[in-house]
């Protein structure tokens, strides 16, 4: 596991992503390669990592994460989460696509209490919470439990949208996971099962976007990469389910840049190009406003300054700033 992640490290800067947040990720190994990337031992994007995710007994993700009942757990587990080296926290407040037959997307699973106990240490800290929730029921206890970052977001219905633009909670919705779920045959990755959840939970998406534009919620990509059937990076494909589902190019490049620094509570280093943050650029072959597909042609990645990626035939392109 170790080794593949410091591969995939190196593959998120070679596609052009500078900065990158890790949600979920057991035994430190996500801490181990942001602090073998901060010290020059390995190639890679600055990282911010959650460690694992909290889950409840049983829960979505459990195999990777910490698994608390009852909020004294939740709160003991997000100290040692803490305690380990965590940028943020992660917790899960709905069950998903990807997990046992009765472990369903629109199930809630962690309680309000338990949600609220973790948010609690990281707000101490100063730490972002970020909170999957899929189903309607769920996302309402996440931004009721006080989540920074709702992360899917599939069911979100208008009511829960003001209330997160009110209150100023982003939403990430990993398009390229459940798109690319959606558009499978079912096989051996993907049983029949699995592709009917992923394609509702597309159909989901696809309203929920709308409904967060419309309500001015703050958008950020996200991909959930590492699942299957989303490499390492697959923040461009997240880029133009955007654009399909309704963002203008502009928008959806933001998403990826300065929307997505501010979630992370990172917008005073990166996001943007500006005096005084990292010089993280890259250059591509087109203007992606015009036509995001043209971020697959990168002629150039510089992060914090230094070239770390110059295919050949890089002279004339246009530049972006990105994550």
């Amino acid at each position: 596991g170790t080794v593949r992640a410091v591969r995939h490290a190196a593959d998120t800067l070679l596609g052009g992503t500078t900065t990158v947040r890790d949600v979920g990720c057991p035994n430190g190994v996500a801490f181990a390669v942001r602090d073998a990337v901060n010290a020059g031992v390995i190639p890679g994007p600055r990282i911010l990592a959650a460690g694992a995710p909290l889950v409840m007994t049983g829960g979505h993700c459990h195999p990777l994460g910490v698994e608390v009942d009852g909020p004294y757990e939740a709160r003991k587990a997000a100290r040692q989460q803490l305690k380990e080296g965590a940028d943020l926290l992660k917790m899960l407040a709905t069950g998903g696509v990807y997990g046992l037959h009765h472990d369903e997307p629109w199930s809630p699973q962690l309680e309000l209490d338990e949600l609220q106990a973790a948010v609690a240490e990281a707000r101490k800290a100063h730490r972002v919470a970020a909170i999957h929730a899929e189903g309607e029921q769920g996302i309402a206890t996440a931004i009721e439990a006080g989540a920074d970052t709702i992360e899917h977001g599939n069911q979100l219905t208008r009511e829960l949208a003001e209330k997160m633009a009110k209150r100023g909670v982003f939403l990430v919705p990993t398009l390229a996971w459940f798109f690319n779920v959606a558009e499978a045959e079912p096989g051996p990755t993907f049983n029949a099962e699995y592709v009917r959840k992923g394609r509702m939970m597309a159909e989901a998406s696809a309203r929920s976007i709308m409904l967060a534009k419309t309500a001015g919620v703050k958008i950020a990509a996200g991909t959930d990469t590492g699942a299957p059937l989303v490499p390492h990076n697959s923040v461009r494909r997240e880029i133009e389910l955007l654009v399909r589902l309704g963002l203008t190019p502009y928008e959806a490049i933001q998403s990826a840049t300065r929307i997505a620094a501010e979630a992370l509570r990172v917008d005073q280093q990166v996001g943007t190009l500006e005096n005084g943050k990292f010089a993280d650029v890259i250059a591509v072959g087109g203007d992606p406003t015009a036509d995001p597909r043209v971020l697959y042609d990168l002629r150039l990645v510089m992060k914090g300054g230094k070239i770390v990626h110059q295919p050949s035939g890089a002279d004339s392109a246009r530049t972006l700033s990105h994550r």
